[in-house]
């Protein structure tokens, strides 16, 4: 039974306007019957190619593209091709996404990242927003925190960081530099008290300093306690501090382990390769040391690390214009994370 123009709108999902200019385009014929009401009619071999325009239309072809695809009759190859695009595609939003919950939960930016984290300063925009999206999504998510992360700080602990931070704010008033021994001091017995849930990571110490990047919620309260200008203070002096603390025993596990794994590579070991997944085994245990997250959560975390080196910005970081090792480390990790539980 043929349709009305207001039907196949409906049928096909395009509107009245699309419908004719493919038809002016010639990549659809115009009806040349009427019904009694002198609407146009589209049989069911008309619908049926808007339908195909529609879906040639959604992987992203245009009108030139897409009359080729039709005079060629090559479906096959024209939704081939697309496949990669469409997967890149999909990750750039799934990590958009995951910036944006990030960026909604503490109030910062890209750029706010890379003036708060030292080792972020040689960082393409790319593998910084791959970084966050990647490393920083799951743990900002609301569902997974709840049952990924438990809470391992005692109520001593909590007052202990409580102290600390008044004695910066003292410090703060007294108008001594955020470089100031006593400052710094205070802040490496902040570091260790955190580090009972965080490990002594200088990277995660970092992370929490995000917190205090500006205009977030949490910068705004600081300053709000304890005086105008404080949060931007303590802020510059946890940044401090971990500049200081970068080459530290807890990193260099996770650095030295990637020297490792590259040096592999270049020696063409296989991803799957014992010396390979000994290295990888030592990126797991990284994420062992952090206390406060269930072990479930740590081989997530491992899986979303690889999910990182098979973007784009993580090439580039690497000098690698081919994502060679990129990807050699992504499937390293990848198999790892497979044979973990065999």
């Amino acid at each position: 039974m043929k349709k009305t123009l207001s039907e196949v709108v409906e049928i096909v999902g395009m509107s009245r306007r699309v419908i004719q200019e493919y038809e002016e385009a010639g990549l659809s014929p115009k009806p040349d019957t009427r019904n009694k009401y002198n609407h146009l009619l589209y049989d069911d071999k008309t619908i049926q190619g808007l339908c195909k325009i529609r879906f040639y239309r959604d992987l992203g072809y245009n009108k030139e593209q897409i009359k080729a695809i039709l005079a060629e009759n090559d479906s096959r190859n024209a939704v081939t091709s697309r496949i990669d695009e469409l997967i890149k595609k999909k990750e750039k939003i799934e990590a958009a996404i995951a910036v944006a919950k990030v960026s909604d939960k503490l109030g910062f930016t890209p750029l706010n990242v890379r003036s708060s984290l030292p080792f972020t300063k040689a960082m393409t925009y790319d593998m910084l927003f791959s970084m966050i999206g990647s490393i920083c999504g799951s743990v900002f998510d609301d569902k997974e925190c709840k049952e990924g992360y438990t809470e391992v700080l005692t109520e001593e602990d909590y007052e202990a960081l409580a102290e600390y931070i008044e004695k910066i704010s003292e410090s703060f008033r007294q108008g001594f530099p955020f470089r100031d021994k006593t400052v710094q001091d205070n802040l490496k017995g902040l570091h260790h008290t955190v580090s009972k849930a965080l490990s002594e990571s200088i990277i995660f110490f970092s992370l929490c300093n995000l917190c205090l990047a500006p205009e977030t919620e949490l910068s705004e309260e600081f300053d709000e306690l304890f005086g105008k200008g404080y949060t931007e203070y303590l802020f510059s002096a946890v940044r401090n501090y971990c500049i200081a603390y970068a080459d530290n025993p807890a990193d260099r596990v996770i650095n030295d382990a990637m020297k490792s794994i590259e040096e592999l590579e270049k020696k063409n070991y296989a991803p799957g390769s014992d010396e390979v997944r000994n290295e990888v085994r030592k990126l797991f245990e990284f994420y062992e040391n952090i206390a406060a997250i269930s072990p479930d959560t740590r081989l997530k975390l491992l899986n979303d690390l690889a999910d990182a080196f098979e973007s784009k910005g993580f090439g580039e970081q690497f000098n690698d214009d081919e994502n060679k090792f990129a990807r050699f480390i992504s499937e390293a990790i990848r198999i790892f994370c497979e044979s973990f539980d065999e």
